[in-house]
């Protein structure tokens, strides 16, 4: 559980108190960031104005959009526009982005990956657009398709796919895309504007703030903390996320890949906590406070690395912890770095 306090007499420092109840005992920690109404500076993005989002020119013909927490990007070539995702949480303000900047048609509509809270709303994109994702994600979407209730609302499968990699040139814009192997999910699709130096890769990187519930809720955590050495081959100045509120850097890139380093050694340094058993015949019950003991270890070893202090979101740190500290106990390829 997390509470939140103001002090009045600090102003603007905020005190959180974790607190995890277990059948044995209780445990609390307490820190106090150094940071402005909770969120460290550098995770702070723009201001998002009234209306909901925000459309800004990166470089070279490519836009990000911002809202809700979700973010995603559009290119604009001699023959029309590129598009990159369609959030439903941006919905159809991702359409009102794209007219403050150009009158020309959608042509083409990337797929970052099969999850739909990135994908949910490319069905309003012209009939005509041409629909571009990793073979892998067609297949979960057509069988999503084949298997679904009168009424369902799917996005549209991609009529042009890929194995492991596709380069494609419209008009006087190029992209590329590429799949490294699973971290996230099946389909997570690296999508790179050489020209533009720009990178989007989706629900990994998180810059400035703390990796989403569960690490984003990661298919392959030993994937998702190489990937990141996999980001950082190319060559690019801006990052997009998909989520948070601002671009990243290739410093952040960097930083996760020193907060995942350090999750891990915190993880497997809080496997060592005993197990406890107790003669209840309740053997599920044992093995959640286990679980819940073991998480407080990794929350408590990480604090002490200060990271409270270098991300926003410290409220997910727990999660970032359970995800971590039960997958190390059974992986051992990330298991192998428990002492001996």
């Amino acid at each position: 559980m997390l509470s939140v306090f103001r002090s009045g007499s600090f102003g603007s420092i905020i005190l959180l108190i974790l607190y995890f109840p277990t059948a044995a005992s209780n445990y609390f920690f307490i820190y106090a960031p150094a940071v402005v109404d909770g969120i460290p500076k550098n995770a702070r993005g723009p201001l998002i104005p009234d209306k909901g989002y925000l459309v800004q020119h990166i470089r070279g013909g490519v836009y990000w959009v911002v809202g809700q927490a979700f973010q995603t990007m559009f290119l604009v070539s001699t023959e029309g526009v590129i598009v990159v995702d369609a959030p439903p949480a941006i919905g159809k303000d991702y359409l009102k982005a794209i007219l403050e900047v150009t009158d020309k048609p959608v042509t083409h509509v990337l797929y970052s990956h099969e999850h739909l809270d990135h994908i949910g709303s490319s069905g309003m994109f012209p009939k005509g657009a041409v629909y571009i994702a990793r073979k892998r994600v067609a297949d979960i979407l057509s069988t999503a398709k084949a298997s679904a209730t009168v009424g369902s609302s799917l996005p549209p499968i991609p009529t042009k796919t890929f194995k492991k990699k596709l380069s494609l040139t419209v008009g006087n814009q190029t992209f590329e895309m590429a799949y490294h192997g699973l971290n996230h999910s099946p389909g997570n699709t690296f999508i790179y504007l050489p020209k533009q130096k720009v990178l989007m890769f989706v629900d990994v990187v998180y810059p400035g703030w703390f990796p989403f519930d569960e690490l984003g809720y990661a298919e392959d955590v030993y994937g998702f903390i190489k990937v990141h050495d996999t980001i950082l081959k190319y060559n690019f100045q801006t990052f997009v996320g998909g989520h948070v509120t601002r671009l990243g850097t290739r410093k952040d890139v960097l930083v996760q890949k020193q907060y995942m380093s350090d999750l891990l050694s915190a993880a497997n340094e809080a496997l060592i906590t005993p197990e406890v058993v107790h003669a209840n015949n309740d053997p599920w019950k044992d093995k959640n406070e286990y679980i819940k003991n073991v998480t407080q270890a990794c929350v408590n070893i990480m604090v002490k690395k200060k990271w409270t202090e270098k991300l926003g979101g410290s409220s997910i740190l727990p999660s970032n912890c359970h995800k971590m500290t039960t997958t190390a106990r059974i992986d051992p390829l990330l298991s192998a770095r428990l002492p001996s």
